[in-house]
């Protein structure tokens, strides 16, 4: 009878033991990412657009009054020029909001860090999650984005609404089937208050 062979001499093709090396039944799968970035700058069109009316607008009072009352009363351009930083700021302040805020979509949480000089992380585990909604208004569609609605058992966010997301259905689908794998994983079942 030939003495067993140690577990590193065993010859080329013959099967490995089960536990080494292979996954355990039931473990998890690796975090991977749907998405991750910035909203699209089109979820906030109204405000861009709004920001630039203001400052063509401003440019224009300005041109407009000077010429009219320039020589009678010189601070009359000021509104204009007033117009143009109320549009500049708003444009600025829309920017460092839109651009602020970074939202990574994985298999197993959403991420949402908001701050430029200062920094928050908002986290939602996927499993506390009990619904998921997709919409797309008629400009959203044509800019390519949408929004999504997350509600969920968070007690720090029960609805977050994330906008300005690529506007796939396919990412969407797969969140939603994530969702589902890791209610089921934990083996949360129906609404759960």
């Amino acid at each position: 009878v030939a003495p067993p062979l140690a577990l590193d001499a065993m010859p080329a093709g013959a099967p490995a033991s089960p536990t080494k090396g292979a996954p355990a039944a039931g473990a998890h799968e690796p975090p991977r990412v749907l998405h991750e970035g910035s909203p699209s700058w089109l979820a906030w069109f109204g405000s861009y657009a709004l920001s630039a009316l203001l400052v063509v607008g401003g440019v224009a009072a300005a041109i407009v009054l000077y010429a009219k009352w320039g020589s009678k009363y010189p601070w009359a351009p000021a509104f204009g020029a007033a117009l143009v930083v109320g549009g500049a700021g708003l444009w600025l302040v829309t920017t460092f909001r839109r651009r602020s805020m970074r939202v990574r979509i994985t298999n197993q949480t959403i991420d949402i860090e908001r701050g430029l000089f200062g920094r928050s992380i908002t986290t939602i585990q996927l499993w506390r999650v009990r619904d998921v909604d997709f919409s797309q208004s008629f400009f959203e569609r044509l800019g390519g984005i949408a929004r999504i609605t997350i509600l969920s058992h968070d007690a720090e966010t029960p609805e977050l609404v994330l906008r300005g997301v690529p506007g796939s259905k396919q990412m969407f689908l797969e969140l939603r089937d994530a969702v589902a794998l890791s209610r089921q994983g934990r083996n949360v079942i129906g609404v759960v208050d």
